[in-house]
């Protein structure tokens, strides 16, 4: 069995897609609205052997780097 070609995706996003209305009948004059979303959905390739994965947070990290975020807030609109 050959290997295949290398590749990773570089970036993933989605987007709005158009939104159809409609009207369902029920009984006694009612009606409910009924809505279709759609949506897109794009992918970026990119040739060669994916990234490295990035080393895990200790729980200790990551609550220095909130203590140092709730630090460096500021207060707007106060004397």
């Amino acid at each position: 069995m050959a290997p295949g070609p290398q590749g990773s995706d570089a970036e993933s996003k989605t987007g709005r897609g158009q939104c159809l209305k409609g009207i369902r009948y029920h009984g006694r004059g009612r009606f409910g609205i009924m809505e279709k979303v759609y949506c897109h959905y794009f992918v970026k390739l990119v040739e060669g052997p994916p990234p490295a994965p990035e080393p895990r947070k200790t729980a200790m990290e990551h609550a220095k780097e909130y203590v140092q975020q709730l630090r460096s807030r500021t207060i707007i609109h106060t004397l």
